[in-house]
């Protein structure tokens, strides 16, 4: 099958961004999360406990905070129908249907072990989507998680390096929500992230879609991805044959039929595209790159085990992207 990827100006910008972020870390320059910036000067302050002639001032203070948050909410909530349709990076600004209290935006970051010096990231999906395969291959950690979190559970992995100030979270399926689509959103916390990693499995759920729109509400980087790149091609492979079962298609899965193997490649890429494209579609979203990724190729780029004889699907280009994406929203460079 060979090596498809011969683009060395990505793999050159993958290690420049990832450069760019580890002095950034080590020089303690690392700039906060846009997202938060703005979300901050939005949230509605608790009111403390008064006593004495201030008393009714702070009342005051606090009524009048609450009074312009809500202007300024009604205010964004009327942009929603354009939120829909920005992509982040348009014009960097922040438009969510509700945005947390303070005290829940300061549970948020402490269930979380927020800290503001390191880049987080979220995985979301559907259960059996690949999320914990996902961040072992970029943790190098070869299937060492341990046991999956619960069905409300949230799993938080730090990367080992200290030259890698990355946080992976793993955060359980949204598909047995049932209220509104930024209920989901705004009660895990993920408008504290730097970017969210969304997997699928055969489609896009609505809750799936739900988690995408509200990424752009909140100006946060998303990439939607497919796991199993390698399995889902040998399954069309095999479904292009009478008898899967036969030697012939066996061999053909196996990728002893290269020209086969290439050509069912091209269209379980293009088919897993267009998929995405059309739900995305549906409900009124722009289209979105979707990733392919094969678990191994990617563990094999990180550990810096790439060869001419390994097959690439979108790995280099996701590494591009998210590392590109952090330098730009977190360094000066």
């Amino acid at each position: 099958m060979g090596n498809t990827f011969s683009a060395a100006n990505t793999v050159k910008e993958v290690l420049l961004a990832f450069e760019s972020i580890r002095d950034a870390s080590t020089t303690e320059t690392m700039r906060p999360n846009p997202t938060s910036q703005q979300l901050e000067s939005l949230l509605v302050p608790y009111p403390q406990e008064a006593c004495g002639p201030c008393h009714w001032q702070n009342r005051m203070n606090a009524r009048e905070t609450l009074r312009r948050s809500r202007r300024e909410r009604q205010s964004l909530s009327d942009e929603v129908d354009l939120a829909r349709h920005l992509t982040v990076g348009e014009d960097g600004l922040i438009r969510p249907i509700k945005t947390p209290t303070a005290r829940e935006y300061a549970a948020a970051k402490q269930r979380l072990q927020y800290e503001a010096d390191f880049i987080h990231f979220a995985v979301c999906g559907p259960a059996q989507s690949g999320k914990s395969t996902l961040i072992e291959s970029f943790l190098r950690t070869d299937g060492r998680l341990g046991e999956p979190p619960g069905a409300e559970a949230v799993a938080r992995h730090a990367d080992g390096d200290l030259d890698c100030p990355f946080v992976w979270y793993e955060f359980p399926s949204a598909e047995a929500h049932a209220g509104a689509d930024w209920e989901y959103f705004v009660a895990q916390g993920l408008y504290l992230f730097d970017a969210v990693f969304l997997l699928f499995d055969k489609q896009l759920a609505q809750t799936d879609v739900a988690i995408l729109r509200n990424c752009a509400r909140f100006a946060i980087p998303a990439y939607v991805v497919r796991m199993g790149a390698r399995g889902g091609v040998e399954r069309a492979v095999l479904d292009a044959f009478a008898s899967p079962t036969s030697e012939r298609a066996r061999r053909a899965a196996a990728g002893l039929e290269p020209r086969l193997w290439q050509k069912m490649k091209k269209a379980y890429i293009e088919s897993t595209r267009a998929a995405v494209g059309k739900a995305l579609e549906d409900d009124g979203l722009p289209d979105q790159r979707v990733y392919i990724v094969e678990k191994d190729t990617l563990c094999k780029l990180m550990v810096g085990e790439d060869g001419p004889g390994l097959e690439y699907f979108d790995e280099w280009e996701l590494l591009r992207d998210v590392l590109d994406d952090a330098r730009r929203r977190r360094t000066s460079t």
